[in-house]
């Protein structure tokens, strides 16, 4: 079987630049994952990373990209002052029913941030939906 992927180096490596993950076809040639990539880094071929071998096998949007990098101070300073200047939308959406969080994700700023500015401003807040339980209640 190892034989046979040697013999058929050429094929392997397009089968694998064409997309094919590294798991499956080693499955194919009867070895290993392990032994087929170390053939690979001997040959001198890149391998692909996590996130290429993910997007061959679901759609894009279910992949897990890794953390979102850290914000710098300036630019979270620049979101809250968008929030700000955006007063009187907010305090319209707010009231229409958009809730803080969705307000919060929107402008790339904290719910916190949104609700300490909502009270500042003196919107009144919304009462909790009746379905849903607060902190501590029954569900039945």
């Amino acid at each position: 079987m190892r034989e046979r992927v040697l013999a058929e180096r050429e094929l392997v490596v397009r089968r694998y630049r064409e997309g094919v993950p590294l798991s499956r076809l080693a499955e194919e040639y009867g070895v290993s994952a392990g032994w087929l990539g170390r053939r690979f880094d001997e040959w001198g071929e890149e391998r692909r990373g996590l996130v290429d071998a993910l997007l061959y096998r679901r759609a894009g949007a279910r992949v897990f990209r890794g953390r979102a990098r850290r914000r710098t101070s300036e630019e979270v300073r620049e979101a809250r002052a968008e929030f700000v200047a955006a007063r009187d939308s907010v305090e319209a959406r707010y009231r229409e029913g958009v809730s803080a969080a969705a307000l919060a994700r929107e402008f790339r700023v904290s719910p916190t941030f949104v609700a300490e500015r909502l009270v500042e401003w003196e919107v009144p807040r919304r009462e909790p939906r009746a379905s849903a339980p607060s902190y501590g209640e029954s569900l039945n």
